[in-house]
């Protein structure tokens, strides 16, 4: 695979944008082979997972390395994290060329991470990955896979096995069938986070905070063909959830029902094929 060869530490003197970093450890353009450019853009959005930093990388390069078909670039975006994880993050992006960090100059939410990560990606894929490694790394160039044979859109994941707490577990069950109900999206796992697509697909998304969990709604509704398989899940073994079924209860709710007024009034292009959702359940 080729590598790049530089890195540059870049200062926005622009005021931040909805989804644009005010910080970053990037590529350098002139770096030679990479004019080629990736295949596969991985993006990861973290705050405060420090201690998941190094181990993740490791795993990501042990992931590439087995994977030598294809070219990777691995996108980290540092959502205000106040734990140093952002100058390890940065540290590690030197240390291999494929890893380039994005940074948010405060907390702006998961969703407006993703934005700034899609907008950055190269490649002609777009693959997404939690920065916890409760979802292998290992599992991505499955889901590329079956992308690319069954000529799919989007490959998403779904936690088979799901190793969190029994209220998480249970909360997440119940939103993912309230959602199904109100939205018919058919996706039956959206808080798993690893998925795979083709990039126009984060082309004009609607910008707002909880839009990955509305990801498959969006996308299905402008005519995406979806799969889903079965993915592993282990337990987090480093750092703190994010996650708090109270906090998000009220908010998803309300997100829901105004996604669902969203859809209703969106226009289609008319020119992607008819919306289809499928699930490849296997035991992992």
């Amino acid at each position: 695979m080729a590598r790049r060869q530089r890195h540059r530490i870049r200062e926005s003197r622009r005021p931040m944008a909805d989804e644009r970093p005010d910080r970053a450890v990037e590529p350098d353009p002139a770096g030679g082979a990479a004019a080629d450019g990736p295949d596969v853009s991985i993006v990861i959005p973290f705050q405060d997972e420090r201690e998941n930093l190094a181990p993740l990388r490791d795993e990501l390069t042990a992931m590439m390395s087995a994977t030598p078909t294809a070219r990777f670039e691995v996108i980290l975006v540092d959502d205000g994290s106040t734990d140093g994880g952002a100058a390890t993050a940065e540290d590690l992006c030197r240390e291999d060329a494929r890893f380039a960090l994005l940074r948010h100059g405060r907390h702006r939410g998961k969703s407006a991470a993703l934005l700034t990560g899609f907008a950055a990606a190269r490649a002609p894929v777009v693959a997404v990955l939690d920065a916890d490694l409760q979802n292998p790394p290992a599992e991505i160039p499955r889901l590329l896979a079956e992308l690319e044979r069954g000529g799919w859109d989007a490959v998403l994941g779904v936690r088979a096995k799901r190793r969190d707490p029994w209220r998480v577990r249970a909360a997440s069950r119940i939103a993912n069938r309230a959602r199904r109900w109100v939205l018919g999206d058919e996706a039956l796992d959206v808080g798993c986070a690893l998925m795979c697509f083709r990039r126009e697909l984060a082309e004009n998304l609607p910008r707002f905070e909880g839009l990955h969990r509305f990801l498959p709604a969006f996308w299905r509704a402008g005519g995406a063909r979806i799969t889903q398989v079965g993915v592993a899940h282990r337990p987090r073994t480093r750092g703190e959830s994010k996650y708090t079924v109270r906090g998000r209860a009220w908010r998803g709710l309300v997100d829901l029902f105004g996604v669902r007024w969203l859809l209703a009034r969106s226009v289609g292009d008319g020119e992607r094929r008819s919306g289809a959702t499928s699930y490849e359940e296997r035991d992992r």
